[in-house]
């Protein structure tokens, strides 16, 4: 079989050297694994940079296309991957369909990465247990550090999902077969933090545009209004439950509260505009709103 590698250029140039570079020793290792083939036929690796209007499960789904891989891995150029992720995303293929690595934390100084990681991967911190997964927890996955058969792909219309949950969701109602590898985790480097709330923001207006698109004026204002009285505290009040039960992150919740706040109210007022504006363009409704 082999490995497609769509990295997702979505933090700058120094993230992006710092991943390739990560990813290069792991087909480094790849290639001692599978001596002899010629590395055209066990890898290739494509670069896709991210754009302000196209939602990430899109940028992604359009990627595809030019990749000629049985197996494609997405990865973004915030993470970094350990010396086995390469092997272990291929080799996992061949009793399942989509593959899961955990995601880590680089090492930080300050609580704000701290904050970004547990307000995003908080609910797939390691170490989780390696093999088959269930489909309700198969939505978890993290979509910047995971590999699909690439048939699964070119027939699923992954582009048209709002998210990739969503589209977990679907492929599991369809049979798909979820795995996780725990030797294909990757280190995240959290974004700077104004960074990242445009981001938070920009993709929960995306995805809230995208949800409303076959819905009605007022179903579109029903749901603004009730996400603006209730997802906030939904979203800070499932966060801490999430951080409670991590045994060792328990006592960082306490300086990682004022900016869950934060991350609260920027995502919840994205998926307000998202339904209010719907048919404003992305591109025309900007973060300077918020920021």
């Amino acid at each position: 079989m082999k490995l497609s590698v769509i990295v997702i250029d979505d933090s700058g140039p120094e993230a992006l050297a710092r991943c390739l570079d990560s990813l290069k020793s792991s087909l480094r290792r790849l290639r001692e694994v599978f001596q002899g083939a010629p590395p055209e036929t066990l890898y290739e690796v494509l670069i896709r940079p991210a754009e302000q209007d196209v939602s990430p499960i899109r940028a992604r789904a359009e990627a595809v296309a030019g990749c000629t891989g049985d197996v494609v891995a997405f990865l973004d150029s915030r993470y970094r991957v350990g010396l086995a992720w390469a092997v272990a995303m291929l080799e996992a293929h061949a009793k399942s369909d989509v593959v899961g690595g955990c995601v880590g934390l680089a090492p930080q100084s300050s609580v704000t990465p701290h904050a970004i990681y547990l307000w995003e991967y908080g609910h797939i911190v390691p170490p989780l247990p390696p093999g088959p997964v269930p489909p309700p927890e198969a939505t978890r996955f993290a979509a910047g550090n995971i590999s699909y058969k690439r048939n699964l792909l070119l027939h699923s219309a992954m582009g048209d999902y709002c998210s990739e949950l969503e589209f977990h969701l679907t492929l599991a109602s369809q049979g798909a077969r979820f795995y996780r590898r725990v030797d294909a985790t990757a280190e995240y480097v959290p974004p700077h933090l104004k960074s990242y709330l445009r981001e938070r923001y920009r993709i929960s207006l995306s995805q809230a545009r995208r949800a409303g698109a076959s819905r009605s004026a007022l179903q579109r204002l029903l749901i603004a209004f009730f996400r603006a009285v209730a997802l906030a505290p939904w979203l800070l009040a499932n966060r801490v439950w999430r951080v409670l039960a991590l045994k060792s992150h328990r006592r960082k919740l306490i300086p990682v509260l004022p900016w869950f706040l934060v991350f609260a109210g920027v995502q919840a007022a994205g998926e307000v505009i998202g339904y209010l504006l719907h048919q404003r363009t992305e591109a025309q409704i900007s973060t300077s709103q918020l920021l």
